[in-house]
C-alpha cells in the first residue's frame, strides 16, 4: 500500500512539473513503445493530462525517431502525438544552435 501511494506522490510531482517546465514549449520526449525507445523531436507540448501529454507540431512535422536493433533508426513524422505518462522516458528542452557560437574555433573576430 505504501508503494502505490509513494507511486502516486511521484506521478503527480512529475505532472505538477511538466506543466511547469515545459506546458506550451517545444520539447523532446523519449518514450517507451512497444519493448523499443522512440523520441519526438521539437514538438510543442499542449496538453498534459493525468495520465497523457499531447505534442502538436510547430512549423514542420514531429520527428519520431524509433531506435531499432542492431542501432537502426526509423524516422516517421507525425502532426500530432499523444504519449501516455508511464511511457515517458525523459522530456528535455531542446538546444537551438545559434547562428554564430562566440566559443567557435573559427570565430573571425578571434584573430
Amino acid at each position: 500500500m505504501a508503494d502505490d501511494q509513494a507511486l502516486d506522490i511521484f506521478g503527480e510531482t512529475f505532472v505538477f512539473e511538466l506543466r511547469e517546465e515545459f506546458l506550451n514549449r517545444i520539447v523532446n520526449v523519449e518514450f517507451c513503445c512497444g519493448g523499443h525507445v522512440k523520441k519526438a523531436v521539437e514538438g510543442r507540448l499542449v496538453e498534459v493530462g493525468r495520465d497523457f501529454i499531447e505534442l502538436v507540431a510547430v512549423d514542420e512535422a514531429i520527428e519520431v525517431i524509433l531506435f531499432g536493433d542492431d542501432n537502426q533508426q526509423f524516422i516517421e513524422r507525425v502532426l500530432k502525438i499523444i504519449i501516455p505518462i508511464d511511457h515517458i522516458c525523459s522530456v528535455e528542452d531542446p538546444c537551438k544552435k545559434k547562428k554564430h557560437d562566440p566559443c567557435d574555433d573559427d570565430d573571425p573576430k578571434k584573430e
